[in-house]
């Protein structure tokens, strides 16, 4: 989301899908024990209980969320203090609080060293976004996350050119284009394969 690249013909569309597809016992091991220490947020698969549970790549295993305002609001205040900071200037502008308030609102809640949030949980605010309907809390999440990558994936883009030089650029370029249409071409063939499997 954000990367202008992926808007281009010059990206497989799959990329991230098969990145971690590719990997998923690795990203099990890297993510896990964080998912654990989270407050709202577990396995709920007994497959689970196994030592080994996450070098299984067949293994489909479910997370369940507790959703009360409350433990959402610990997660919202738990967010990078960058990223926060941008989520809290959308729903500022989207329930209007002026800008005195909202101002007074942060320094209020800016208890943070330069390493940790000293203050963990949520207040109403963050409650406030946290009950948000999914679909727009969702909408307003993938709006920052969009602009958090925007700016240095397209910054990344036009310093290739100047860095790399012209002929290696058209090469990279190519290569790109060349796995774009693979992909392409992949995603066409489980399409008809799916279609093939409901007539069958």
């Amino acid at each position: 989301m954000g990367d202008p690249r992926m808007a281009l013909p010059t990206e497989d569309k799959s990329k991230v899908a098969n990145i971690v597809g590719n990997n998923l016992p690795n990203f099990r091991r890297l993510y896990a024990p964080l998912i654990e220490n989270l407050p709202n947020v577990g396995f709920n698969d007994s497959k689970c209980t196994s030592p080994d549970w996450a070098l299984d790549p067949t293994l489909n295993a479910r997370l369940t969320q507790d959703m009360s305002p409350i433990k959402r609001g610990n997660m919202v205040r738990r967010l990078p203090k960058f990223f926060r900071s941008k989520l809290y200037f959308q729903y500022q502008k989207k329930y209007q609080i002026p800008q005195l308030e909202f101002n007074k609102m942060l320094e209020a809640s800016s208890d943070e060293s330069g390493t940790r949030i000293n203050r963990r949980e949520g207040g109403g605010f963050e409650q406030r976004i946290a009950s948000e309907p999914p679909e727009e809390l969702r909408g307003e999440i993938r709006g920052v996350i969009k602009s958090t990558v925007s700016w240095p994936s397209t910054s990344q883009s036009l310093k290739g050119p100047v860095t790399a030089g012209a002929a290696r650029t058209w090469r990279y370029m190519k290569e790109k284009v060349e796995k774009y249409r693979e992909g392409k071409e992949k995603d066409r063939i489980k399409k008809l394969e799916k279609e093939s499997e409901k007539k069958d």
